[in-house]
């Protein structure tokens, strides 16, 4: 079975950046469907056994006419555990189950980092001279990475709450 950490470096490529610039422009296009989220753990839905903050999202879409459809199951605030979540890809045509993919939610870091990167690509000065990061997390991980694909600029600057946080991300 080929593990997802396998294929991350692939990820972060300017292809990522086109993928998430189609999907952007197909939503605006109103050429996507997207479900609304469905939230397990939150009021009124009463708690689950993770903790006050555990919660569980169910999200589905696709694009019309597409090949395919996605469900991902992404979990997060359970204690003693991290983000968790799987993404089920089918068929639009048979409606089978493609694939299933153990992510632990990794994609939507990656996705959320691509977006970021992109709207960088349009918005950000000819010139950049440093780049701020507010927070050391897995989320400041994949923005640094993705914004080396729309600057040149390596002068970082980290602010967090903590100074184990910042030497943990160094």
């Amino acid at each position: 079975m080929r593990q997802i950490a396998d294929l991350l470096p692939n990820l972060i490529s300017d292809d990522t950046l086109q993928n998430q610039k189609a999907a952007f422009v197909a939503h605006s296009m109103n050429k996507g469907t997207i479900s609304p989220v469905q939230t397990l753990g939150q009021t009124p839905a009463g708690p689950m056994l993770g903790g006050k903050q555990s919660q569980v999202c169910v999200k589905t879409g696709y694009i019309n006419e597409d090949e395919i459809f996605v469900t991902k199951v992404a979990g997060g605030g359970a204690e003693g555990y991290g983000n968790t979540g799987i993404v089920l890809v089918s068929s639009q045509r048979s409606l089978q189950p493609q694939y299933v993919l153990q992510d632990n939610a990794i994609l939507t870091e990656i996705r959320t980092a691509a977006a970021t990167a992109l709207a960088s690509r349009y918005f950000l000065p000819k010139k950049v001279t440093r780049i701020g990061l507010f927070g050391g997390g897995v989320q400041a991980f994949w923005q640094l990475r993705f914004l080396t694909l729309v600057t040149d600029c390596r002068d970082v600057v980290l602010k967090t709450r903590s100074q184990s946080t910042a030497e943990a991300f160094l």
